[in-house]
Parts: C-alpha cells; sequence; structure tokens
C-alpha cells in the first residue's frame, strides 16, 4: 500500500488571488434571503434527525397502471 502525502504543498500567489476572487464573487452571488431559508430548514433537519422522526414522503402515487399503453388509447379512441 502507497502513502500519498500532500504535506508542503502550497498555492502560487495567483492561485491564491483566484481562489480570494471567487470566495468573494461566490458571496455576492448568493441571494440572502435564499441563504436564510436553506439554513433553517438545514436547522429543522437537524433537529428532527436528533429527535428521531422519519422525514416526510415527498410525493405519493395517486395511481399506478400495469402494461403497455396503446397508441390508440393515448390517441382517446
Amino acid at each position: 500500500m502507497s502513502i500519498v502525502s500532500f504535506q508542503g504543498t502550497s498555492l502560487t500567489s495567483k492561485q491564491r488571488l483566484r481562489l480570494a476572487q471567487e470566495k468573494h464573487l461566490k458571496a455576492s452571488f448568493i441571494n440572502p434571503v435564499l441563504a436564510e431559508q436553506v439554513a433553517v430548514t438545514l436547522a429543522v433537519i437537524e433537529t428532527r434527525k436528533e429527535q428521531g422522526v422519519k422525514p416526510d414522503k415527498p410525493w405519493e402515487f395517486d395511481y399506478q397502471v400495469f402494461g403497455t399503453p396503446s397508441v390508440a388509447e393515448w390517441m382517446g379512441y
């Protein structure tokens, strides 16, 4: 088994500048209202996990049809 170590690796000055610009731009694009809603939702999910509540089903089947649909049924004949 080979061991890979990234100790001693560092970014160049251009890479650090680019990373700082990306972080700055990313923060400016995030809608604060959306970010707040996401934070609240994640907090609610975490509290429900701690309480052991099962997640809600996001959807349910109204009906389920088996078989192969025919073109005549699809056209309404």
